[in-house]
């Protein structure tokens, strides 16, 4: 193997976590903006697409070990916005969001492929956890009622964590969606019909977030 040859693993978070494995020697660009542009010269391009680069067959195998023995959860959470237009700001609900969730989604894509999503599992009284969490990452996507909603889906390496786990998992991202990432984001517009669209996470007027976790896809306990 050459040293510049690198193995990528493509996720979709909308359905499941593994899309692609490439193992090739790629003799082109190392720089993630370049080799994307490639890839979708190639392939089709999906709106929750995640790019994990390892440099060797070690750390490949070691992601085919994690999705093989891991489970995929689906964390969800309620969303509402404000529309600005004509230097007036309404306050709007999931239901009104509904007709922009491609423009938010494509905001939101932005902005995470920015950032650091999984920043908030540094923490020190996370460190059970974190070694516990494989990948995760944020999209909008649309609910069962056809509501946009944010969906977090994180991949957990081996059996499922405890409740105690999942108790702190959910606070963090609660306050990393409040306060942190998600204060951020929801400065960040979506342009759509001439008017700015902001995206908020929770509900309107609550200072916490009641999400909904589901198992979407791994081994069962």
């Amino acid at each position: 193997m050459k040293n510049n040859e690198r193995i990528v693993v493509v996720f979709n978070g909308s359905s499941v976590p593994l899309r692609h494995i490439i193992s090739t020697q790629i003799s082109g660009p190392n720089d993630i903006a370049e080799f994307k542009q490639w890839y979708y010269e190639n392939f089709h391009e999906f709106p929750s697409d995640q790019f994990v680069f390892c440099h060797n067959r070690a750390e490949r195998d070691a992601v085919v070990t994690a999705l093989t023995n891991g489970a995929l959860y689906r964390i969800a959470a309620p969303v509402w916005g404000e529309i600005e237009d004509d230097d007036n700001i309404t306050d709007v609900s999931d239901h009104q969001l509904k007709r922009y969730t491609e423009e938010l989604q494509k905001v939101l894509q932005t902005y995470a492929e920015n950032s650091d999503f999984s920043a908030f599992l540094n923490e020190e009284h996370l460190a059970d956890i974190k070694e516990r969490v494989r990948f995760i990452w944020p999209c909008i996507e649309t609910n069962a009622s056809g509501l946009p909603e944010m969906a977090v889906y994180a991949l957990l390496v081996g059996a499922d964590i405890e409740e105690r786990q999942w108790n702190r998992l959910l606070d963090a991202l609660q306050k990393w969606l409040l306060e942190g990432w998600g204060e951020e984001l929801s400065g960040r517009p979506a342009s759509a019909e001439g008017k700015n669209v902001y995206l908020h996470i929770g509900r309107l007027s609550y200072d916490e977030i009641e999400f909904h976790v589901k198992k979407v896809a791994g081994k069962s306990n």
